[in-house]
């Protein structure tokens, strides 16, 4: 004859357990840019439950007294509101490269974003 805690143990087995991993990168809905003097303003949409950043490298070539090779990386944003998210970004004048990489807190990235931009 089974008593009470047989019953626990056996309800126990028999309850299945569901695990939700995100493997899905974020997804970009709308990308733009402009450019303004030395300023460049971002525009983004992502379409990302578990957003954490948008990152960039920028491979540039700088005039100047003499033109030099440069790289930066920055932070462009680190909210979300509504899906939405704009950033704006001193630039040297120059030649620039601009890898973007946005970052869900599951580790997912989407690197889709590669501009060529002269300032």
């Amino acid at each position: 004859m089974a008593n009470a805690s047989d019953n626990i143990i056996k309800n126990k087995c028999l309850k299945s357990s569901k695990i939700c991993m995100d493997n899905i990168p974020p997804e970009v809905i709308l990308f733009d840019y402009s450019v303004s003097r030395t300023k460049i303003k971002f525009i983004f949409e992502i379409n990302e439950k578990n957003f954490k950043n948008i990152v960039y490298k920028d491979t540039a070539l700088c005039d100047g007294d003499c033109v030099k090779k440069v790289i930066h990386y920055g932070t462009l944003c680190n909210g979300l509101p509504n899906g939405k998210c704009s950033s704006v970004r001193n630039f040297c004048k120059g030649k620039h490269y601009i890898e973007i990489t946005i970052k869900d807190k599951a580790g997912n990235t989407n690197t889709e974003i590669k501009k060529n931009i002269e300032i």
